[in-house]
């Protein structure tokens, strides 16, 4: 109670003792019963787990594992009716590191399914999770403990009929974990065995994974759709969109992905979010309820979001603000603590964020909360508009940087570097190219536009260059120069020349290959992994599929040297890391490789060896 001993420390000495209770009964052969009565009312004074009473009885002691299983079944039941993993590990870890093993586990993962209940499973899982986390039990536990429960489902299902259903969503649930991996999904079904139970195991993780893969591919296109919104600022296209990616129940998903991708960009993007939370209720995309339920979401994982985006509390705070004041939110909403966020101080800090802007407005609007109102997304565009109107007349550089500078919305970047070079291109002339690569190339020289966002700015030119080449026949040519002059000024990365070429534009995916290709040859001579990052971000969400993943491990086989696999896994992670692409995109384009080696293998002999050394590099990673 004074804390003199942890509670981890009170059951090991005791199970020291049980361990060594052979040797007590000889001098005392009471000392079962003894250590019971002790151990009985230790429990009820909360200086041991419920659990522990079953180790040792009322006056017996663990000579078997039969009784090491009694114990863990007690403490897996006593944690499902509390919730408290704490004590929970403390009861699990006194049970001493001899206690698990692949059985143990195992024993733990039948409780489960004998409960056939998503309460059961979520207990299991948790404490698993938590015992990896600890160190108690590592993957290759659980996946051992895993196979041997699913040989012996046969058994089980004579008394729980729901065995099989159950145990294929608890390895689902496992391997969403991280605790077992998805091969071993794969063949859960095959393990279970050919009969009636394989198939039952089969059609549950089947159900299963369509239903992560849907979600996955909603996620993807919800995205994708936001993207495109900070790009083109179309807010009525993209409410659209999300309605017609999903039902109601799933635009909360978007709401949450939205604001969370906006923390990290800028003013204006973070204004378009707030619009489009206000359109989305407009078109009965989503209720009130659930575009709380949305934000409530980003306030769950607030402390995740902190680590990347500094801030985050106060940006949160104010999309509460300005969709109470907007009407998309009940003022009731913040009057009391939402169920599931009371355990942190994350809803204090965003409600009290919220609460001080409500009361501050005095009834008044807050469309400047984000420091750019809804009709200056307009003002913004007539203002660049303007002012590379005047700068290709015969405008100063310094001026026309300034007059962007002073705009103070750092996110709208890539509009204008869109802005200059579509007007460029379209005028043609020498002058207005040199006019062009100058602003440019100032704009990222004194930090005005980040690199990702020149990088933005060009491919959205690159995307339009059907249209652009219907009114100014040489705007392929006058672009290629314009880029070529900046890579050389270093205002882009060098793998744009490629996307490009010396005058021409992407028109098809072999061009994309060509660019990422490109990058990937010069990243393996710089081995500067940001500014190949930028440009592949570049080249846009839709360019990151299995294929041009693909494409980039080929390209690192027909290198066939470890400098060219080194490359290609290096950027691949960082890809991943940068939630470009994720783990079912990387092994979908290493199957997608394997399969093209024997055409490869005519042309590089060591194709094979390359490719097996490549997939062991991907494994590490």
């Amino acid at each position: 109670a004074d804390g003199v001993v942890e509670g981890n420390l009170v059951v090991n000495g005791l199970m020291r003792v049980v361990n060594m209770m052979d040797e007590l009964l000889l001098d005392a052969p009471g000392a079962g019963q003894s250590l019971g009565r002790i151990v009985h009312r230790l429990v009820e004074g909360r200086a041991l787990p419920a659990g522990m009473k079953s180790v040792v009885g009322r006056g017996e002691h663990v000579q078997s594992s039969k009784k090491l299983f009694v114990a863990i079944q007690e403490v897996v039941r006593e944690f499902v009716d509390s919730g408290d993993v704490s004590e929970a590990i403390v009861a699990l870890k006194g049970l001493g590191y001899r206690a698990w093993n692949t059985e143990s586990v195992m024993r733990m993962m039948l409780q489960s399914v004998e409960i056939g209940h998503p309460s059961g499973t979520e207990a299991v899982v948790t404490l698993l999770a938590a015992m990896s986390i600890k160190g108690m039990i590592n993957q290759h536990d659980t996946e051992a403990a895993c196979e041997s429960m699913l040989k012996r489902l046969s058994d089980l299902t004579i008394d729980v009929p729901r065995a099989p259903a159950a145990a294929g969503q608890l390895c689902l649930a496992l391997q969403r974990s991280r605790l077992v991996s998805e091969s071993l999904i794969s063949c859960a079904s095959d393990i279970a065995g050919s009969g009636e139970v394989g198939q039952q195991v089969a059609a549950a993780v089947a159900q299963g994974v369509d239903a992560i893969e849907a979600t996955k591919q909603y996620k993807a296109r919800i995205d994708g759709i936001i993207a495109e919104l900070f790009v083109s600022s179309e807010v009525h296209e993209a409410a659209q969109s999300i309605r017609e990616a999903g039902g109601r129940h799933k635009s909360i998903e978007a709401v949450k992905r939205a604001i969370t991708a906006s923390c990290g960009a800028g003013s204006k993007e973070r204004e378009l979010v707030s619009r489009l939370m206000v359109v989305l209720v407009e078109q009965n995309a989503i209720g009130r309820g659930g575009v709380m339920e949305g934000i409530l979401r980003v306030v769950r994982r607030l402390d995740d979001l902190r680590l990347d985006v500094p801030g985050a509390d106060d940006m949160v705070g104010r999309f509460l603000a300005r969709a109470v004041a907007d009407e998309v939110v009940g003022q009731g909403f913040l009057e009391r603590v939402p169920e599931g966020v009371e355990v942190s101080n994350a809803w204090k800090q965003v409600s009290s964020v919220a609460h001080a802007l409500l009361h501050r407005r005095g009834g008044g609007s807050l469309e400047r909360v984000w420091g750019v109102a809804g009709g200056e997304v307009e003002a913004l565009e007539t203002s660049v508009q303007s002012t590379v109107a005047e700068l290709l007349v015969g405008g100063d550089v310094a001026e026309a940087v300034q007059c962007i500078k002073d705009l103070e919305s750092p996110g709208y970047g890539h509009a204008v570097v869109k802005r200059v070079l579509e007007a460029a291109c379209e005028a043609g002339t020498e002058g207005a190219e040199d006019k062009a690569i100058a602003f440019v190339s100032k704009l990222f020289a004194d930090g005005v536009v980040e690199g990702n966002l020149v990088v933005n700015g060009l491919m959205r030119v690159v995307n339009m260059m059907d249209e652009l080449l219907l009114d100014a026949p040489g705007a392929g040519q006058s672009l290629g120069r314009i880029v070529h002059r900046l890579v050389e000024g270093r205002a882009l990365p060098a793998g744009m020349k490629s996307v490009v070429g010396r005058g021409e534009h992407v028109q098809s995916s072999k061009k994309l290959f060509v660019a990422i290709q490109e990058v990937v040859r010069e990243f393996v001579d710089s081995g500067d992994v940001s500014e190949a990052i930028v440009a592949l971000k570049g080249l846009g969400y839709r360019a990151w599929n299995t294929e041009s993943v693909m494409r980039m491990m080929l390209q690192s086989v027909e290198i066939g040297h470890p400098s060219g696999t080194e490359a290609v896994v290096t950027l691949l992670a960082a890809m991943s890391i940068k939630g470009m692409i994720n783990q079912h995109d990387t092994e979908a384009a290493c199957e997608s490789m394997l399969k093209r080696l024997s055409d490869l293998t005519i042309d590089v002999p060591r194709a094979p060896a390359a490719a097996g050394q490549l997939c062991l590099a991907l494994q590490r990673s």
